[in-house]
């Protein structure tokens, strides 16, 4: 069958519109990626919940502290940066630096926003690495709704990209 009589197996054509049989679809959308909208067989409409792209931070470049341990310690100002995402309760996160990595791969979770605080933060160690690799990466999972904070450099390097993705919803 060539690809024109695949694509009308399932269209009927009324007088220059067109009418698509859904009945037999079975897209869920778990399996539809985040920003794309398809129709069950029913006809409702789908959103999809497939995560595909990295979580957009909460905070980049933040020097007011440093991460030790799993707690925040204030400083302001300190040669340290570290970018923050918010993140959910019992969702999967891979977490990981790309080709350009500084002196430190020190990620912890907090359920404070430890931006706008002036004193030291106890939180939960989720890696402290000094001198990474490139690509150095872990998973978390955390078990509240609350935040990552992720120490990339701390000898005044910036523009060290982190990434996030929340993998929850991957096979």
């Amino acid at each position: 069958m060539d690809k024109e009589a695949a694509m009308s197996v399932n269209r009927v054509d009324y007088g220059g519109s067109t009418l698509i049989d859904l009945t037999s679809d079975t897209i869920t959308a778990d399996k539809l990626y985040k920003g794309y909208t398809a129709h069950a067989a029913d006809g409702s409409a789908i959103t999809g919940a497939l995560a595909t792209a990295p979580l957009e931070p909460y905070i980049t470049e933040l020097n007011q502290g440093y991460v030790d341990a799993g707690t925040w310690k204030y400083e302001n100002p300190t040669g340290t940066y570290a970018d923050m995402y918010e993140v959910k309760a019992d969702h999967r996160y891979f977490i990981s630096l790309g080709a350009n990595v500084g002196s430190r791969f020190r990620v912890m979770f907090t359920t404070t926003d430890i931006s706008t605080v002036t004193e030291n933060v106890v939180g939960s160690s989720v890696i402290s690495t000094n001198n990474p690799a490139v690509y150095a990466n872990t998973k978390y999972t955390p078990t509240a709704d609350g935040y990552l904070v992720i120490a990339k450099d701390n000898v005044g390097k910036q523009g060290v990209k982190t990434y996030v993705f929340d993998t929850s919803n991957w096979l």
